[in-house]
């Protein structure tokens, strides 16, 4: 039969275990959410460059909104250090997604 010393120390390195696997759930989680987060970013660009070539209201309210104010895609990939392939596989993803609206 285990001593009760042994058996806190199992405890232990099971309670290590599992917080190791929970980072890395939450780490797998978070890239493929970054992922998204570029797509849609990328899918946002491709919108306004769409808008801002309209005429009438929505092309005029959109006139006024500068590149630089767009979200970027390389803070998130630099965040969870996805690769560049993940990242441009993203970005197509969202224009692709414009395109075919």
């Amino acid at each position: 039969m285990k001593t009760l010393e042994q058996l806190r120390a199992e405890r232990a390195e099971l309670e290590k275990a599992i917080a190791l696997a929970e980072e890395a759930e939450r780490i797998a989680k978070g890239r493929q959410e970054a992922i998204q987060t570029i797509a849609l970013i990328s899918a946002l660009k491709s919108i306004m460059v769409s808008l801002k070539g309209r005429e009438g209201v929505l092309g005029d309210v959109w006139h006024d909104i500068a590149p630089q104010a767009y979200p970027r895609e390389g803070n998130t990939a630099k965040a969870f250090d996805l690769s560049e392939t993940e990242v441009a596989n993203a970005k197509a993803k969202g224009v692709k997604a414009v395109q075919n609206l």
